[in-house]
């Protein structure tokens, strides 16, 4: 399948782009800048010329400008830009889009995630307008929809700002982690399960699909600082018993991940641990130290 990957140089984009390539897939990507053999191009500017000519069959759409701000200004800028590139998209006679929602969308729901959107934020609002954007338009197109609500992404190329990064940094400069909110819940899924849940969304036939892309568990920030240490201490013992369940009655919201299953096939297969251990790797530590279980759950090579 042709396809375009807008946003194509950030974080889960150079994970996207490796991924669809590793299937099979032609890619053509485009980035602000034109970084890392991507095509120099602005949300809701008109298309270069080679994406007109690509004979294109589908668009993975992962473009929003000034991350981390997600203050009010900056995101009606990129809900404007956003319809205006939405609108070029019903043009290109391609056959589905797929696009990166946000868990923020479910506002302030917990246990696991219902599918309606409830946001209470400026960035949970303007990805939700961009979806009903995106629907009307699909719709009148004839393109098919896919959503996908990512949870907390972490992994290879995360911004350094970010919770992990930061944990890791400290940790390995022999300093106690600046974290926030030890108590605060998050469903963290790897970059690699969030790059293969947009493979998979491009095999799906529906009109429209609302999914959520995560692990279906919540883990609070403690634990995972915890797991991080042993990690770095080079203690390879298990910790199976890490984070837990979520049901109703908890404080914040995880994935449903049985129905992105049910609906395309994709279901999460790098747990927190093995997460970490790759990143950790590359801050320093190096494949050595993943166990054998950890290598089959991360795709490491022996």
């Amino acid at each position: 399948m042709n396809v375009l990957v807008v946003g194509a140089s950030g974080f889960i984009g150079c994970h996207v782009v490796r991924a669809l390539k590793a299937a099979g897939h032609f890619v053509l990507g485009t980035s602000r800048d034109g970084s890392s053999g991507s095509l120099a191009y602005r949300l809701g500017d008109p298309f270069p010329a080679a994406v007109e000519e690509a004979e294109l069959e589908a668009v993975i759409d992962l473009a929003w400008d000034g991350i981390p701000d997600f203050g009010s200004a900056q995101c009606a800028a990129n809900v404007m830009a956003q319809k205006d590139f939405l609108e070029q998209v019903a043009h290109l006679g391609v056959r589905r889009l797929v696009i990166a929602g946000t868990c923020r969308e479910y506002g302030n729901a917990v246990g696991v995630a219902s599918g309606e959107a409830r946001p209470v934020d400026d960035f949970g609002r303007a990805k939700n307008e961009v979806h009903g954007i995106a629907a009307t338009n699909c719709r009148d197109a004839g393109v098919g929809l896919t959503w996908l609500r990512i949870f907390y992404a972490y992994g290879s190329g995360q911004r350094s700002g970010s919770l992990l990064p930061m944990v890791l940094e400290d940790l390995l400069a022999g300093r106690e982690p600046r974290v926030r909110d030890r108590t605060a819940l998050h469903d963290f899924v790897d970059v690699g399960d969030v790059a293969a849940a947009f493979v998979e969304s491009l095999g799906s036939g529906r009109d429209h699909d609302v999914l959520d892309v995560g692990s279906g568990r919540s883990i609070d920030v403690g634990t995972v600082v915890e797991v991080a240490r042993r990690i770095v201490a080079g203690d390879d013992s298990s910790a199976e018993t890490y984070g837990r369940e979520l049901d109703q009655s908890d404080q914040t919201i995880c994935a449903d991940v049985d129905r992105t299953k049910r609906l395309i096939g994709w279901r999460p297969t790098v747990d927190i641990e093995a997460g970490i251990r790759r990143m950790a790797g590359e801050w320093g530590l190096g494949d050595a130290r993943l166990s054998g279980a950890d290598r089959r759950k991360s795709g490491a090579s022996g």
